[in-house]
């Protein structure tokens, strides 16, 4: 029962995380410190949003979104602190 549950959450998810990446990568309010009460709050009434019916499935998508961003500001500022230090050479 329990192999049947989690194929079927994946299935779900594998469905709708496309959709809700999408949308938050196309909304500018969505940053790396963006917290999920705020994101639920924002698209409360956005449809792909409304679609993941079960919200421990939106906050996993949105958590794992939100971990990109936060990986990629990593990146950058490393870069930035990088080239600063090249500069000074």
């Amino acid at each position: 029962m329990k192999a049947r549950e989690q194929e079927e959450r994946e299935a779900r998810l594998s469905k709708i995380r496309p959709a809700i990446r999408n949308m938050l990568k196309g909304n500018p309010n969505v940053f790396h410190y963006t917290t999920f009460p705020t994101a639920d709050k924002l698209f409360a009434q956005h449809p792909i949003w409304q679609q993941a019916k079960i919200e421990a499935e939106r906050r996993l998508i949105f958590e794992e979104y939100v971990t990109e961003l936060k990986q990629r500001e990593v990146v950058r500022l490393v870069v930035t602190v990088w080239l600063y230090f090249l500069s000074l050479t």
